[in-house]
Parts: C-alpha cells; sequence; structure tokens
C-alpha cells in the first residue's frame, strides 16, 4: 500500500425548503494523485431539510477504472435515517494502479422523504491519477560568502513519487556578476545560468547531492546575494510545488588590500580605519580581504608597519589573510600568505582589537612588534555585543611565514575581557605561537577556549622554537578556560600556567612537555598534592604501577585518584626535574571506580623504559551557569613512575 496525497475538498451544496429532507453530498477525493497509492474516498450526505431523512440510500459508480472495487454491495450503500443538521458517512478505499488513469466518481443518494432538491442529490469528482515523479528541488549556500571569491552551493534532489525521474535537469539562474568556471562534469554553463542533469533520480527518501562551485560577483557593499532554481524531469512532474524555488546568503562588506604599503589608498592601515567608520550594526557582517598583486621573492605577501595599526573597533569584522591565495591562486606551502612585520621596532601591538562585538582574525604571519603580536581588550563593551566574541584561528605568531624562525612579538596573545560581561567568549584555534619573548598566551579577565595549537614548537616539526616565558598564562581573573587538543612544548618557563584563583578550567588531550617549568603548574607553586575547586580540593591522581607483560605484549597501568571522574594518561622520555609527569604522548583515557578511586588501564606495546603519568579532570560541583559553561576542573600531572 502506498502513501496518498492530502486530500482536496469540494462541496456541491443547495439550499434548503422546509417541511423537507433535504439531502446534500460532498465528496472528498485527491486529484491529482500517485499512481501506486493509495486513494482515499469520502462521501458524506448532509440533511439540510427540517425533517427526517428516512432509509437513505447512497449509489457510487466509477467510470474509467473498470475493476474498481466499490464498497457496500455493488456500490450501493444503505445508510438508515439522518436527522435534520445531521451527516451520513461512506468510506471509499481503493488501491490505484501504476499507471496513468482518468476516471469520474459518481455518488447519487435518495430516501423516502419528501426532497425538493434533487439536483443536488447526485455529484461527481473527477480524479486524475499519474504515474509520474515528483521532485524536490533545493539549494544549500554558505551563511556569509566573500565577494568575488569562490563559494560551493550544493544542489539536493529528492524523488518523493515510487516512479522514477529521468534525464532531470536543474537549473539554476546566476545573479549579476556571479560566475561559475569549473563546473562538475555533468554541468554545463550559459550566460547567466548553469544547467546540471541527473540521469535518473529514483524513488528515495535520501537526496541525491552535487556541489557546484561559483563564484561570488566584487559587491564589496555586501548585501543579499539569491539564486533561482528550478528541477524537470523528461516525465512530466505531478506537480511543482516543490521543484523550483530560490536560495539566499550574505556577501561580507569588504574592505580590500592591494598593497603593502605601510598607509595610503589599497594598505592594511586604510582597510582597517574605512571599516571602523563605515562597518557598523546596520551594514552586517563585514571583511578585510587581501588581494596583493605586487610581485614577490617568496610565496607571501609583507606588510611592514611603521607605526601600530588603529585598534579594530567594527562591531562585526572578519581580517582574513587566506584571501590573499584565494584570489591570487598562489599560496604559500608552509604556513600565511599574507605577513604582518613590526621589524622588531614598532612599539604597540600587531593588532588590537578594542570594542568590536565579533573580531576574527585568521590566516596571517604576525611577528616583530614590542606589544603583543594580537591583543583583545574591552574595557566598555558596545551596547547590544551579546555575545562578545573573538576568534584567532591559522595565524603563525611570532615566527616568520614558514614556522620556522622566531621573529618575536612581546607575547604571541594577550586577551583582556570584562567579568562583567556574561557571554564574553574567546576562541584561540590552530594557530602556531612561538618564538615570543615572553609568554605565548596571556589571558587575563576571560572566557576562553585554546584549542589545537602548537605554541613553543616549529610549526611543522616536534623541534623547539620557545616563547620565553610560559606555553600559555591563566591570569587570576580567569572565569573559564578550555586549554584542549594543543602541543605546547620547550617554552622557558612553565607549558599552562594556572593562577591559584581561576576556578574551571579544563585541561585535556594535550601533549605538553620539554618546558623550563612543569607541564602544568597549578597555584604558580611547583608540584602540588591538589588543587581547588569550588567544593573539596581535586588531588592529584597517584600511579602506582606500571608493568609491560612480555606473553600479552601489553602494559598495564594502575593507580589512584579519589575524586576523579576522567583519568588521562600521559608518557614521556624522561621525567620533569621535580618527579613530576609530562604529557609527551597520548596513552589513554579511564574512568577510575567510583567509590575506590582505583583505576587499571591496559594498552598493547611495549612501553618499558617510559616515564607514565596522569591528570583528573571532573565537573564543579556548583555550576553558576550550567546551561552556558562547562565548568570543569583538572589537576596537574601526577609524579611520573617508570614502566617496568
Amino acid at each position: 500500500m502506498r502513501k496518498a496525497l492530502a486530500p482536496l475538498t469540494f462541496f456541491i451544496a443547495f439550499a434548503a425548503y422546509a417541511d423537507s429532507a433535504d439531502l446534500r453530498i460532498e465528496i472528498q477525493a485527491d486529484s491529482p494523485m500517485l499512481a501506486d497509492t493509495l486513494l482515499y474516498g469520502n462521501v458524506f450526505v448532509h440533511n439540510a431539510g427540517p425533517d427526517i431523512a428516512r432509509n437513505v440510500v447512497v449509489t457510487m459508480t466509477v467510470a474509467g477504472f473498470p475493476n474498481a472495487q466499490l464498497p457496500c454491495p455493488n456500490g450501493r450503500c444503505f445508510m438508515g435515517n439522518i436527522q435534520p443538521s445531521g451527516i451520513g458517512y461512506v468510506q471509499w478505499r481503493q488501491q490505484m494502479p501504476a499507471a496513468d488513469l482518468s476516471m469520474t466518481f459518481g455518488v447519487a443518494v435518495s430516501s423516502d422523504s419528501p426532497d425538493p432538491n434533487l439536483a443536488n442529490n447526485n455529484a461527481t469528482r473527477n480524479i486524475v491519477v499519474s504515474a509520474a515523479p515528483r521532485l524536490i528541488a533545493r539549494i544549500r549556500l554558505p551563511d556569509l560568502i566573500d565577494p568575488g571569491l569562490p563559494f560551493v552551493a550544493t544542489l539536493s534532489l529528492t524523488n518523493d513519487s515510487h516512479f522514477a525521474a529521468h534525464e532531470v535537469v536543474m537549473t539554476i539562474e546566476l545573479p549579476a556578476g556571479t560566475t561559475a568556471t569549473s563546473p562538475p562534469p555533468n554541468c554545463t554553463i550559459s550566460p547567466g545560468s548553469i544547467a546540471c542533469t541527473f540521469a535518473e533520480i529514483p524513488y528515495s527518501e535520501h537526496p541525491q547531492l552535487l556541489a557546484v562551485t561559483l563564484t561570488a560577483p566584487p559587491r564589496y557593499e555586501g548585501g543579499k546575494l539569491t539564486l533561482t532554481y528550478a528541477a524537470q524531469a523528461r516525465e512530466k512532474d505531478l506537480d511543482n510545488a516543490y521543484n523550483h524555488g530560490t536560495a539566499a546568503t550574505t556577501l561580507y562588506r569588504t574592505f580590500l588590500v592591494t598593497t603593502t604599503a605601510d598607509d595610503g589608498s589599497g594598505s592594511l592601515r586604510a582597510a582597517v580605519r574605512d571599516a571602523n567608520g563605515d562597518c557598523g550594526a546596520s551594514t552586517g557582517p563585514c571583511a578585510i580581504q587581501f588581494n596583493i598583486l605586487e610581485a614577490s621573492e617568496r610565496p607571501w605577501k609583507t606588510i611592514r608597519l611603521s607605526t601600530p595599526l588603529p585598534p579594530v573597533r567594527a562591531p562585526h569584522l572578519r581580517i582574513d589573510g587566506a584571501t590573499q591565495a584565494l584570489f591570487s591562486g598562489v599560496a604559500n606551502p608552509e604556513g600565511p600568505a599574507i605577513e604582518i612585520s613590526g621589524d622588531g621596532s614598532v612599539r604597540g601591538d600587531g593588532f588590537s582589537g578594542d570594542g568590536g562585538c565579533i573580531l576574527e582574525i585568521g590566516g596571517l604571519a604576525i611577528n616583530g612588534f614590542l606589544g603583543n603580536g594580537i591583543t583583545f581588550r574591552v574595557d566598555s563593551p558596545p551596547a547590544g555585543c551579546i555575545p562578545l566574541f573573538v576568534s584567532l584561528h591559522h595565524n603563525f605568531i611570532g615566527t616568520d611565514p614558514t614556522g620556522s624562525i622566531a621573529v618575536p612579538n612581546y607575547r604571541g596573545v594577550g586577551v583582556f575581557q570584562p567579568l562583567s560581561h556574561a557571554l564574553a567568549i574567546s576562541q584561540i584555534t590552530d594557530n602556531v605561537i612561538s618564538g615570543n619573548t615572553r609568554s605565548g598566551v596571556f589571558v587575563i579577565r576571560a572566557d576562553l577556549d585554546i584549542t589545537g595549537n602548537r605554541i613553543g614548537l616549529k610549526a611543522h616539526a616536534d623541534e623547539p622554537l620557545p616563547n620565553g616565558a610560559s606555553g600559555i598564562y591563566l591570569h587570576e581573573s580567569v572565569r573559564r578556560a578550555t586549554v584542549r587538543g594543543n602541543i605546547i612544548a620547550f617554552n622557558r618557563e612553565m607549558g599552562v600556567a594556572v593562577h591559584p584563583a581561576v576556578r574551571y578550567v579544563r585541561i585535556q588531550e594535550n601533549r605538553v612537555w620539554g618546558n623550563g617549568g612543569l607541564a602544568i603548574d597549578d597555584g604558580l607553586d611547583g608540584a602540588s598534592p591538589s588543587v581547588n575547586t569550588d567544593a573539596e580540593p581535586l588531588k592529584v591522581p597517584v600511579m602506582t604501577s606500571a608493568f609491560f607483560d612480555p606473553s600479552t605484549q601489553k602494559t598495564t597501568l594502575r593507580g589512584n585518584a579519589a575524586g576523579g571522574i576522567v583519568i588521562e594518561i600521559f608518557a614521556a622520555d624522561a621525567r620533569a626535574l621535580s618527579g613530576a609527569g609530562e604529557a609527551q604522548r597520548f596513552v589513554g583515557v579511564i574512568n577510575p571506580n567510583y567509590q575506590t578511586g582505583d583505576f587499571v588501564l591496559t594498552v598493547s606495546g611495549d612501553l618499558r623504559g617510559q616515564w607514565v603519568a596522569a591528570t583528573s579532570t571532573r565537573g564543579a560541583e556548583h555550576q553558576t551557569h550550567p546551561d552556558a559553561y562547562t565548568l570543569l576542573r583538572t589537576s596537574e600531572l601526577s609524579r611520573a613512575i617508570q614502566v617496568q
């Protein structure tokens, strides 16, 4: 049995006369409808007269469908009496053939009571059944796209009918200035449009998808970009309510950097200045793009500054060095294609965000500044800035664009956000932050995620390129921090330094070793037996034994972590001078026994001679904002023991 389309209703009605039983027929049936589905036909008999309609009989006939199975003997249904204003009801259920069909469903009603309006005692309904596909077409676009750069439109086609659609053509009308230069093999380009052909779209709940790369028009003032599309099969579609439509996205309003000059038209300084003046809440998202055509001996362009750039104050601004390679087609295989240099003499920061609601900086090498490479500071957030958000990603901060030579800033990244702002969140993700004079990341007053960065190492090798202080320093005013999935090594002081007043910090899935101090120093006082939480102190785990079994070729690690919820175990070639462990290699994760805190982890391989240690992470006892934050606490690394 197949599902039917939603019924369409029509009414046949006539006026009533006194002293009579005036019967009126109402038929409900699907038309048009898909072949090989179930027809739901309903007949209602209304008594619009003042008297009882006695011994009502409904007779149904079907013309054009010889094998129809009507209800009641031969389609004659006895309904009994129908009271004044009452309704009688007969139902017809019929499986439609898997072929085209046109039929007429007729209904007549009679009774033993006088009926002054015999003309409305008969009704017919023409029903068209079609063995045709029914296409559902969609286009999915990115939420935001860059003017002048490629973006991907994902075409989606679904056939909601049990009859396959063949030679389906989906046509996309492109707005002025939008182009498709390298379409997939089944797509052809015409002026202002692109057409993609699908040999067959069978019935399926899952759509067929096709990614088409288009290039946005160079509309630097931003605005909406709307694509119009339609799909048509060789067969006649059952209906066209879903096989066409529009898809829209938003263009960044952009400020284009076209020269390496320190100032003037097309410079980075001018772009920041213009964005601060022209990008506002009413203009929508803004972006600074790079398309520098000046010749260069290296696969990157260097912008040398003589004075600090203006602080970024635009309310929603993205500064994206990756656009240089997208425009030019020339990428730096080792790192960013844009270098912002202070030449070791600029007394200020490379970039400083000061008051913007949302700031994103990505794809840049930022080096040689006597201030920080990037500083994000908001002393008084603009009205309506919820959330206040900053994202720093895929930058090389403190190195050259190859990520192998130190070109130090004072610090790599400094984050200073107001405690009064309830939803102030920063993300520092997938950067190389190495070679700086002091800390790689220095955080005061912030809610912060530090994820996937290389801090104190070269970009492409686990070789030293240290920061002169700690890899990450979390000041006492930090409200919440997540340090996850980073590689933090060879820094002159601690790997991760956590002030004892910090309450909510998650330090998991990192590799931290070879730093001048502890891998994790919670309290800035050397190795500690526990760390503070909202409730009782969280004890640092204790590794009790570590043995390799030659018969099974497995290593078994045992320990205790009273109060721990998640235990992460790491191995290293050596331990710190204090005896504390290092997290050079991740070994595994385990939950300890809830009552005793004991844990046992068995892993494949021979770890003899390596030093193993563990951290413990648990949830905070009292969550001030349980829906907004993940409030976790991680201990220091335990003392290391050597695998025997």
